[in-house]
């Protein structure tokens, strides 16, 4: 993996992409609550009940931890959270006080960790163009093509990557140039690049709205690749397979 200019980013810094001002007086956070408040869903099986897709609306009706919430068929800490705050520019969720996960990001997609480090990427619900533009762009070409071949992608490779049946974790197979980023966003900043034809052991992988992210070790960093993409804006392709063979 090749790491050029890498920048060191705060934690807490990811909340500005809203382009607001840290919540340091009563307008500005109330900025943040307008931003934030309103449907979002978790699309990972992981927390999921049934199949069913997770879902977190934040509202703005204030109480003693912040402000409230719901959730609907959920599972594990996220079915039991009862409030949510901004704290250090960050999206905290809360089981009364105590916190549960601390996400960053914007209106569209805050993503980050729970306490225990399981990723966590909440999606605000029909606001992702991106999105949009993939599933058109799959209409179109009738699938997703392999990197930059002309080579459709079986159904097995647009599933997220999970360890064997003996434990081991997923090797991924790189099949285009893939910028590494430090968040699972597409605005979050990139920290580096894996070359094409590179096998990367995957920490852990995790469905969102847009497709399939996996979390890697890279030296003493780690980062975010995203599985699904688009070639010039028109082309939908799968940018790494469930499997390599590094020899």
């Amino acid at each position: 993996m090749t790491i050029a200019g890498r920048i060191s980013i705060p934690a807490g810094l990811f909340l500005a992409g809203l382009g607001l001002a840290a919540p340091a007086s009563a307008q500005s956070e109330q900025d943040f609550v307008t931003a934030l408040v309103g449907d979002w869903a978790v699309y990972d099986d992981a927390y999921s009940v049934a199949g069913k897709t997770c879902q977190v609306t934040l509202k703005p009706d204030a109480n003693e931890n912040g402000y409230a919430l719901t959730t609907s068929d959920c599972r594990l800490e996220i079915a039991d959270l009862t409030s949510w705050r901004i704290a250090n520019q960050q999206l905290v969720l809360a089981i009364g006080p105590t916190q549960i996960a601390a996400l960053g990001g914007n209106q569209i997609r805050m993503s980050g960790d729970t306490g225990i480090g399981a990723p966590l990427i909440l999606d605000r619900i029909g606001a992702n163009a991106l999105v949009a533009a993939i599933t058109k762009a799959r209409e179109a070409s009738g699938c997703f093509y392999l990197g930059f071949s002309t080579t459709c992608a079986d159904d097995a490779q647009l599933q997220k990557p999970v360890a064997t049946a003996d434990g081991a974790a997923p090797r991924l197979g790189i099949a285009v140039n893939l910028n590494v980023r430090d968040e699972a966003r597409d605005t979050a900043d990139v920290i580096g690049v894996v070359p094409a034809n590179s096998c990367i052991i995957a920490e852990t992988c995790v469905n969102a709205v847009d497709g399939v992210w996996c979390r890697a070790q890279f030296g003493e960093v780690k980062g975010w690749l995203k599985k699904l993409a688009l070639r010039q804006d028109k082309w939908p392709i799968v940018t790494f397979v469930n499997q390599c063979n590094d020899g």
